[in-house]
């Protein structure tokens, strides 16, 4: 930039202009604005062109925010800016009289330069207010008559622009406005010159553009008149081609709906099979891997937008699969599959910690795994260093956060949460016994053992060379899983299986003669050491007379004795060596009193080992429960004699028995769990566990609400817990078992029928909404049959009709008044059901029908039955019989002898096999139902002017829970309800999935279509549950899933498989 100077040199401008201004709103603004509009500012074309010095456009202009560099002195490079500047623009407010900063500029640009390069821009109020003083006035000298110079300050008119506006909008047009007067001084031109010359620069512009239109116009014209002729041309080969478009793409658009429909059902076909997957998997004990296969095939099959009713119409397996395996209508009856565990290589054996919530598994590999088994959370991994862990004596808890296991030459207690790791030496190390409940534990080595005590204080240790007189001790084994006690007053009793030789002898011949087995019972805390006495403990040494002892069992305060027992099973075979079943294994059961170190009793037998002992928990039992290879023994505990034997044809993994009562349980390694019933000296096969995933088991654990499988040669475990729904709620608690329940018809009423303690009929009735008992009915029939809620008067009254064997009574809900009572011929009739249409109810005996009118009692039909089953309709004077002798359906009006049968009817039934027959509410489908669980539906079709129908099957089931007895309808729904003598199923009505089951009840008594609520039992308590919508089911699932490390892990496994395919 060049400046002209008065002495007409010229000088190089380092900034065209220096904006002064305050650091205020809208001064900022303005300075921000006026800043980018003037770098931006070009001449005209007409005036550039008669600059002599070239300059056409500012090139620089000085704001401090934007120029100014980071020095620790302010002053000098704004003087330096204000030195180099050309122009100085004040942006004028009434807060710039207030800046000393601002007026400092002023002055020193007047002081380098001078007044006329100065630029006034007014932002707000009044020019007096807001332009400095240094603006307004100059100094002049005036010579006075006596010589003297005066200074006077002389009014000055600034050159300013006014930008002021009331808001940002309103500025920055104005700045664009007053833009040229501010700029004419900085070009040396004349401010209404540059003005005309920039408005007609502005007018040729837009004449230039105006032509450069009429020019695209008339050239579009042009193409527009040559298209509209090809358009008229081809306008009628267009019209006749769009015919023809419009019944292809009809054509194309019918193809396409029939190809989506079958991509509908291949991925409906999908889905199945992706359900099968799940269930597959529970099967094998993955519930989980089962829930995320079933949220994954969910998940592909809803369509990307979907409304609610398309949510719903998932496939039904896919529905049912869900159910299953969040288990949302289970009673809390059973122990169902709820994950697997897995471990890094075989487990050769699992232990449970004391209160039974964490799990301990051993590998082949030597690694230690410890799982918080019912959430998913493992606590520890190791492996210990220079050791093999083999047996189970080696490991243990002491507590539910300790464990113990060995590394090198210590035995090491560590705490699961915080991981902090306490050691104790040993030498050549054995094995430890646990004593959960006095946090303390035998540690026990080649040299001998010590009892570390819950302060973690080891005492003296008892060495093997003390003890054992004429004999010497050679061995030492730990861990037998009832081998200690710990007694009521403090005492501690520890039992080990030691191996001793006559001392001296040392025979190396192969004759054993001097060796033997023997077990040494340790007694703490008596004559021993007690409290923090450091004497050592009371020994005891009982010899035993077989070399393989099977199990070790201490009892505190024994049966009958009061003393402290001691049980011990050994076993002897010379041919067979450790073969545990053989005929010429002999085995035997020894009972000693430690308190007079005697024999009480002993108990011999031959054909397999013996192993653990049990006895029963109910005080004053006699009995006692000893485990052989595929038997238990009952034997009585005070003097050691045979009672009984269970059989069970596979190995026996594990016996137990049940608090407070004489009753056993034996787990097999089928998987099977058996209830021993000693006041039956039966064995029941425990219906709680019904759903074992394997057939090998190794071994069996109960935890705390869940209980654990180990197969052989499997590095799995499975968790199985007790199966209750997430929404399964306690309604009642009654005394005695409830068979069956009825809903009135507004659900504001329940009657559950069971047995009373003499075994007659009970029926109880309960307001549902408050929950509430409102009485009890007890009568003196011994034979339930069936109720229903119904107008039995015809007067618009509802009553409960309770049917037994003997008669039928019609009862006031409300009070349970009974209104009318109609008795039967016999007095053990069956129910066949009740035509509430006609008022009639149908009983039979052996050969006969009768039917009862209940408005009265009048015995309306006497009918002679054919052989087979027979089943009444409820809405129509008619019933079904299955024939066993023609193998067919014969049908029959109410009082007529003969048969209808058209040749629709069905042939070739199985009749023999028949369970029960019965229609369902409508009478329009006919149940059968088989001796194996299979039902077949066959649909009647009834023509109601001439009494004629057909038959023909239409639907079946197989592999059910229970046998089916009724079916019952939901109105208005599209399910309806499959009912057992237990379980139900909930089934689908929906065209395309036609019987087939949406999920399993377990315990089902009725449902409230009103509330949306199903009602429950698991023997004498009575339970409530919603009826799950598949969002609501597919929301518990994620709600399970996103607990679990499981389903994260499949759901990135998933896409990976997929890409490697």
């Amino acid at each position: 930039m060049i400046k002209r100077k008065n002495d007409g040199a010229t000088e190089q401008w380092q900034y065209d202009a220096f904006i002064s201004y305050r650091h205020t709103e809208p001064d900022s603004y303005v300075a921000q604005t006026l800043h980018k509009c003037l770098e931006n500012f070009k001449l005209p074309r007409s005036v550039a062109r008669q600059k002599e010095d070239g300059k056409t456009r500012i090139q620089r202009v000085f704001r401090d925010r934007e120029e100014l560099p980071l020095v620790s002195n302010l002053a000098d490079p704004i003087t330096e800016a204000l030195e180099h500047s050309e122009y100085l623009i004040v942006i004028c407010s009434p807060r710039l009289n207030e800046s000393i900063w601002c007026r400092k500029e002023i002055e020193t640009f007047i002081q380098m330069h001078d007044r006329e390069h100065v630029l006034a821009v007014l932002v707000e109020g009044e020019p007096d207010d807001s332009f400095p003083e240094e603006l307004l006035y100059r100094e002049e000298e005036e010579l006075q008559d006596d010589g003297s110079v005066i200074h006077k300050k002389v009014p000055v008119e600034p050159l300013a622009a006014d930008v002021r506006g009331s808001s940002h909008r309103e500025i920055r047009r104005k700045i664009k406005s007053e833009l040229l007067r501010l700029a004419a001084p900085m070009f040396d031109c004349n401010y209404d010159d540059l003005r005309q010359r920039h408005k007609e620069q502005k007018t040729r512009k837009i004449i230039l553009t105006s032509v450069s239109a009429s020019v695209v116009c008339l050239l579009i014209g042009l193409v527009s008149t040559i298209m509209a002729l090809k358009i008229q041309y081809q306008s009628r080969q267009i019209q006749q081609q769009s015919r023809q478009i419009e019944e292809g793409a009809q054509q194309i658009y019918e193809q396409s709906e029939v190809i989506a429909a079958q991509n509908r059902q291949v991925l409906d076909r999908i889905t199945v099979s992706q359900a099968r997957e799940a269930m597959t998997f529970l099967e094998e004990g993955d519930r989980l891997m089962g829930l995320a296969e079933c949220a994954l095939a969910y998940e592909n099959w809803l369509p990307e937008v979907y409304t609610q009713e398309q949510a719903e119409d998932c496939p039904a397996q896919l529905t049912y699969a869900l159910t299953e395996l969040l288990y949302l209508y289970e009673n809390g009856t059973q122990y169902k599959p709820d994950r697997s565990l897995e471990a890094q290589s075989t487990i050769r054996f699992t232990k449970i910690s004391p209160e039974g919530g964490r799990l301990m598994a051993v590998g082949d590999s030597g690694e230690l795994t410890v799982w918080q088994c019912l959430k998913d959370r493992t606590l520890a991994s190791l492996k210990p260093e220079d050791m093999d862990l083999s047996w189970e004596c080696q490991v243990g808890f002491l507590s539910e956060n300790k464990i113990l296991y060995p590394q090198k030459e210590t035995l090491c207690v560590q705490e699961l949460e915080s991981g902090e790791v306490t050691s104790y030496p040993c030498t050549g190390y054995e094995g430890v016994v646990t004593i959960p409940e006095k946090e303390s534990f035998l540690l026990v080595d080649m040299e001998g053992c010590c009892l570390v005590g819950a302060d973690g204080e080891a005492q003296e240790k008892l060495l093997w060379e003390q003890m054992g007189g004429d004999w010497k001790i050679k061995g030492v084994k730990a861990g037998f899983e009832s081998a200690y006690a710990a007694a009521e007053d403090g005492r501690i009793l520890v039992a080990l299986e030691v191996t001793r030789e006559l001392a001296g002898t040392g025979s190396t011949d192969g004759d054993d003669s001097t060796e033997g087995k023997s077990v040494v019972v340790l007694e703490y805390g008596k004559d021993g050491a007690a409290g923090d006495s450091k004497e050592k403990p009371r020994v005891s040494l009982y010899p035993v007379e077989y070399e393989y002892i099977g199990g070790l069992c201490l009892e505190e305060g024994g049966y009958q004795q009061g003393a402290d027992i001691l049980y011990v099973t050994s076993n002897h075979s010379k041919e067979t060596g450790y073969t545990v079943t053989s005929a010429d294994m002999t085995s035997r059961l020894q009972a000693f009193d430690l308190s007079g170190q005697n024999q009480i009793w002993s108990f011999d037998t031959t054909g397999g080992w013996i192993y653990d002992v049990k006895f029963a928990r109910k005080k004053g039992s006699c009995y006692l429960l000893c485990q052989k290879y595929g038997e238990a023994l009952l034997l009585d505990r005070t003097d050691g004699s045979l009672i009984d034997t269970f059989s069970f044809g596979s190995e026996v993994v594990k016996i137990g028995s049940y608090i407070d009562t004489d009753y056993f349980m034996a787990f097999t390694r089928d998987g099977a769990w058996h209830y021993l019933h000693t006041g039956r000296m039966e064995d029941m096969v425990s219906t709680i566990f019904s759903d074992c995933t394997s057939d090998n088991v190794k071994e069996f654990v109960v935890g705390d609400g869940y209980c654990v499988t180990l197969p052989y040669g499997s590095n799995r475990v499975t968790v199985y817990r007790i199966a209750k729904g997430a929404g399964v709620n306690t309604f009642h608690e009654g005394e005695d078992t409830y068979r069956q329940a009825r809903l009135n018809a507004d659900g504001t009423y329940l009657a559950a029928a069971r047995r009373d303690e003499t075994n007659h009929t009970c029926v109880e009735m309960f307001d549902t909404a408050e929950k509430k008992l409102l009485w009890t009915y007890k009568g003196e029939d011994a034979y339930y049959a069936a109720m229903t809620f119904g107008d039995f008067d015809g007067d618009g009254t509802e009553s409960l009709l309770l049917v037994t064997g003997e008669a039928c009574h019609i009862i006031d809900p409300a009070d349970g008044t009974v209104r009318r009572t109609v008795s039967f011929a016999g007095s053990f009739m069956d129910y066949l059901g009740i035509d509430q249409t006609n008022g009639v109810i149908s009983v039979k005996d052996n050969h006969t029908l009768y039917g009862y009118r209940l408005a009265d009692g009048t015995l309306l039909y006497e009918d002679s039955l054919a052989d087979g089953m027979t089943a009444v309709c409820n809405n129509r004077p008619f019933y079904a019989v299955a024939s066993e002798e023609m193998d067919t359906l014969l049908f029959y009006q109410m009082g007529e002898e003969e048969c209808i049968m058209e040749p629709g009817c069905p042939q070739g039934i199985e009749a023999e096999y028949l369970e029960i027959m019965f229609f369902d509410e409508d009478d329009d489908d006919l149940y059968l139902v088989y001796k194996d669980g299979k039902v077949k539906i066959y649909f009647v079709n009834w023509d109601t002017n001439n009494d004629v129908f057909f038959c023909g099957v239409h639907g079946r089931y197989r592999d059910l829970s229970d046998k089916m007895i009724r079916y019952e309808e939901v109105e208005g729904a599209s399910f309806g309800f499959l009912c057992g003598s237990s379980d139900a199923y909930q089934i689908d009505l929906r065209p395309e999935n036609m019987y087939n089951k949406l999920s399993r009840i377990h315990g089902y008594l009725a449902y409230d279509s009103v509330s949306n609520t199903l009602y429950l039992h698991n023997g004498n308590e009575i339970y409530t549950s919603p009826l799950y919508s598949v969002e609501e089911i597919v929301e518990q699932a994620g709600q399970v899933l996103s607990e679990s490390s499981y389903y994260w892990n499949y759901i990135e496994f998933v896409p990976y498989l997929l890409e490697e395919m």
